[in-house]
């Protein structure tokens, strides 16, 4: 559960910075503006982060629930879940939705996305797409995620590093 727990963290609460894409274009990656100077929360509040993550075991219904309550519909949703690519190796494909496809999620909720019209609709359209939609519905998704949740005014403070 460790693992997810920090896919989770990553998906809702280090993603909209500016050097977690940086390397989409990198890669040939279309990438959509994202702000930089973002304002971070001064308090961490593990709890609510748990409260409002998917879980593991978590059903399709309960991860659009948490996703819809941030702005995201059914495909964007399915966008930004693609932990699974192949991102340590150098490349960005769609070997996730394509390994969904084939019954071989690596988490109950990863596999839920196959139990669903909507969500199982835009796991085909990225498994059999050349990477086009693919990369541009996740660049789009990503800077939609950006620009979530924003601090401003005095609000938080703008970190020079992530770890402090």
């Amino acid at each position: 559960m460790g693992i997810f727990i920090y896919c989770a963290y990553y998906i809702f609460n280090i993603l909209p910075s500016l050097s977690n894409v940086d390397f989409l274009p990198l890669l040939g990656w279309s990438t959509s503006p994202v702000r930089t100077g973002r304002r971070d929360s001064k308090e961490s509040f593990f709890d609510k982060a748990m409260a409002e993550i998917p879980q593991p075991n978590g059903n399709i219904i309960e991860t659009l629930r948490l996703f819809s309550l941030r702005g995201f519909d059914e495909r964007e949703t399915v966008a930004l879940l693609a932990r699974g690519l192949s991102v340590s190796i150098g490349t960005l494909d769609n070997h996730y939705y394509k390994t969904l496809m084939r019954g071989r999620g690596l988490l109950f909720a990863d596999q839920q996305l196959m139990a669903y019209e909507k969500t199982a609709t835009a796991v085909t359209d990225y498994a059999i797409d050349d990477g086009i939609i693919c990369r541009t519905e996740y660049a789009h998704a990503m800077a939609k995620l950006s620009n979530f949740g924003v601090l401003t005014g005095s609000e938080g403070e703008v970190r020079s590093h992530l770890n402090s």
